[in-house]
């Protein structure tokens, strides 16, 4: 039997893309038993490429979250105004926020999943 590269399971499909698998259908309750059960944070972190992944994802969000704060200071430092302040700072979400938007009019489904 060969290696699996991954799998999908939902209630009336089983599929599996893989290398050199000859008996699908005999790996298919195995896979589906790899595929229900949940990762330890254990099992995570032991993957090189998601602790490297994770490690530059806290970066960017600290990052954007000093930037944040910082813009948000310099408002109030050059205007005085509180509300100018809070402002500046609640902006740093609207791209976030109309990206999600956007997201969901593009869809097929107007946004709605499974419908």
């Amino acid at each position: 039997m060969g290696h699996v590269e991954w799998a999908y399971l939902d209630e009336q499909h089983f599929f599996a893309s893989t290398r050199n698998l000859n008996a699908l259908p005999d790996a298919a309750p195995r896979l589906a038993r790899m595929i229900t059960t949940r990762a330890t944070y254990r099992e995570v972190f032991a993957v090189g490429q998601f602790r490297v992944l994770f490690t530059g994802y806290t970066l960017y969000l600290g990052g954007e979250t000093v930037k944040m704060l910082a813009l948000s200071v310099t408002v109030y430092a050059g205007t005085g105004s509180p509300l100018l302040a809070a402002l500046a700072y609640v902006a740093g979400f609207l791209p976030y926020a109309l990206g999600g938007a956007r997201s969901c009019w593009r869809t097929p489904t107007g946004g709605r999943p499974g419908r």
